[in-house]
């Protein structure tokens, strides 16, 4: 299980954005028990953007720190803290595959959007050892309805760790991501405004397949995760 909350704002009339998070997470394996653990993680992203075309490069810097313990959070064994600059990009397409044309918001036109997100990421870990990591995460989202939409995507990533104890660990690491979501119609809620005062629920159906390759063998790894996570926004 995963609970999360972000919070996101303008930074006075700057083209930035400033993102803030947090989110607690338990993790069990049904197949190795004995690397369940339990996280939180917390992160604050600034980043570019354009407010005349949201399809534009978008820079971003994140720092984030996350923190490991033991199962029912009951004492902490590991710390984490990533720093991540990177760039996104989109390109919105019509119902009839036409590039929909540059503005700040282009939700409303938009049936496909293609994306890719790079970055470069530095971590510092306690217990060592720290490393250095590259992403490339291309996706893609089709507007199903005005209720449903499908997205997938790919991480993948490459990763090389400090030397420590004799060790020199690299990996390349995959993960296909699915996700069906399903936005609860506002008149199930009665008057339009309930919804909102609800923060428009929406019903996500994931599917992701993880796969890690290690040059020290008993690091490498494969993973199955499905399941469903209920989201809530509100704009002020």
């Amino acid at each position: 299980p995963i609970a999360a909350v972000s919070c996101s704002t303008p930074v006075f009339d700057l083209p930035l954005r400033f993102t803030a998070g947090v989110r607690a997470e338990i993790d069990r394996f049904t197949q190795v028990p004995s690397a369940d653990f339990d996280k939180v993680a917390l992160s604050s992203r600034l980043q570019y953007i354009d407010p005349n075309n949201d399809q534009a490069f978008s820079p971003y810097f994140v720092y984030a720190p996350r923190f490991d313990f033991d199962p029912f959070f009951r004492e902490r064994f590991a710390t984490r803290q990533d720093l991540n600059l990177g760039v996104n990009k989109t390109f919105n397409f019509d119902a009839n595959f036409r590039r929909v044309p540059f503005s700040p918001d282009t939700l409303a036109e938009t049936a496909w959007s293609f994306g890719v997100t790079v970055f470069g990421q530095r971590r510092f870990r306690d217990p060592q050892p720290s490393s250095w990591a590259f992403f490339v995460i291309p996706s893609m989202t089709y507007v199903i309805s005005e209720n449903w939409n499908v997205s997938l995507g790919i991480e993948l990533m490459r990763r090389w760790f400090d030397p420590y104890l004799g060790f020199n660990e690299a990996e390349w690491f995959i993960e296909p991501i699915a996700t069906l979501e399903f936005v609860l119609p506002e008149s199930w809620f009665g008057p339009a405004r309930n919804a909102r005062l609800f923060g428009r629920p929406a019903i996500d159906l994931q599917m992701a397949y993880e796969q890690n390759w290690s040059n020290i063998p008993a690091f490498s790894y494969s993973a199955w995760h499905v399941g469903a996570a209920l989201k809530l926004g509100w704009r002020f």
